[in-house]
């Protein structure tokens, strides 16, 4: 296939540090197609609270904006794919906990500990709504869409690193894992599907197990579902 004949495949992903983890080795593992990564510089789930009901309609406008940027035609991308991060949010309300003003938002395994709890239940009952909606759609307009979801970051899959990072110590583990696995596929795969985070089942059943009880706290992930069905 020439190379002007090439679909593309159109990641959307929230920050810096997915891009630089990914898109080397999307490049490499859809070779026969055109990867282009739109970063949101966002959780766009959650950014100005949007309404379930109307997110489709927000997440398209960003797609309709970034092919403008990028000069691509909407008629060319044969497939959406959007990484998202759980941040903890279907888990019970019990399981958010008041923590001392001053202090920063942090997690574990089964909390969430937070100066203002009330906010970020209206956060978790607002991405979680979204997220719901997000993972029963098929198409976005008339593109083929899918999500895949991060558990509970995305330093935390990728590098089993719980504790909150800076800016700094993100963008280094980033730039770690594209070194280690831009040029090895085979590893990228055989890490992406290791049982101790992939989760089993098909699409459908990886976000009804992700929804249950405090698992979008844990460390998951079904992204491997996408190299796996490719």
């Amino acid at each position: 296939m020439a190379e002007h004949e090439k679909k593309v495949l159109l990641f959307i992903v929230e920050g810096e540090s997915d891009e630089v983890s990914f898109e080397s080795v999307l490049d490499s593992f859809f070779e026969n197609f055109d990867v282009h990564v739109a970063v949101m510089h966002c959780d766009i789930t959650v950014h100005d609270f949007p309404i379930p009901a109307e997110i489709n309609s927000i997440l398209y406008d960003q797609v309709k904006f970034f092919c403008q940027t990028e000069k691509l035609h909407l008629g060319d991308i044969l497939r959406i794919i959007h990484l998202v991060d759980t941040d903890g949010t279907f888990v019970p309300d019990s399981c958010i906990q008041p923590q001392a003003s001053g202090l920063p938002l942090t997690y574990d395994a089964e909390t969430i500990h937070a100066p203002n709890p009330s906010g970020i239940r209206n956060r978790n009952d607002t991405k979680a709504a979204v997220l719901r909606k997000l993972c029963s759609m098929q198409k976005l307009a008339s593109i083929e869409y899918k999500v895949y979801f991060l558990s509970r970051t995305l330093e935390h899959v990728l590098h089993d690193r719980i504790e909150n990072l800076t800016d700094k110590e993100k963008e280094s583990l980033s730039n770690q894992f594209e070194d280690r696995y831009a040029d090895d596929i085979p590893g990228f795969i055989t890490f992406i599907t290791d049982r101790s985070f992939a989760v089993r089942g098909d699409y459908r059943q990886s976000w009804d197990f992700i929804t249950q009880g405090t698992n979008s706290l844990k460390r998951y992930s079904n992204v491997h579902l996408l190299f796996e069905k490719s």
